[in-house]
């Protein structure tokens, strides 16, 4: 299910996106969301009350069990249930929320609370763009890559780099024999005779 990106400057607002209507109907992931803890039962009614603000209802939540503190398996929340359930095989940064009259399913990246500000940032920018085709936790991965700055790099400035630091620790590249230019070893044999 796609939903509109929540834009809100009030410092407690939720902090997610959602995929644009118009993005990859291929999409692994619907959206993104960043927490501000691990306590699921704190942080779940922000975000249900904004999904449900447009027009889907929460029945069940799906979680990886180690990504959040203990939680129960029913929270109520807004004068309803809603069922929450722990899987060791679920992406350990994705939640799965199934839609109460639908059974509809969205799927959202989990950034971790105490994730760099870049990155988050880069991972929203990226599910708004339709960049989101495989799992969460290689998504993350590689969000989290291209928000570093050392990720500017060239890649021949960052072989020379690479290459630089190999010689200056000990290493070295095969250097040519200067007698005839060639880059074999030379064959001890015809030495010692």
């Amino acid at each position: 299910m796609r939903l509109p990106e929540v834009t809100t400057r009030h410092p407690r607002a939720i902090r997610a996106v959602f995929r644009a209507p118009s993005t990859n109907h291929m999409a692994t992931l619907d959206g993104a969301w960043w927490p501000r803890s691990r306590d699921l039962a704190a942080e779940l009614p922000e975000l249900i009350a904004t999904l449900s603000q447009r027009g889907f209802t929460v029945a069940r939540v799906a979680y990886h069990r180690d990504s959040w503190d203990s939680v129960s398996g029913k929270l109520p929340i807004a004068g309803r249930v809603v069922r929450l359930g722990w899987f060791r095989t679920i992406d350990a940064h994705l939640l799965s929320l199934t839609e109460l009259r639908s059974a509809d399913r969205l799927d959202l990246l989990v950034i971790p609370p105490t994730s760099d500000p870049l990155l988050a940032e880069q991972a929203f920018a990226w599910i708004q763009d339709g960049h989101h085709d495989g799992r969460a936790t290689a998504f993350l991965t590689d969000a989290d890559t291209a928000s570093r700055p050392s990720s500017a790099l060239s890649g021949v400035h960052a072989g020379r780099v690479a290459e630089n630091a190999w010689e200056s620790e000990g290493g070295s590249y095969p250097r040519p024999n200067m007698n005839n230019g060639d880059l074999h070893e030379p064959n001890l044999a015809q030495l010692g005779s």
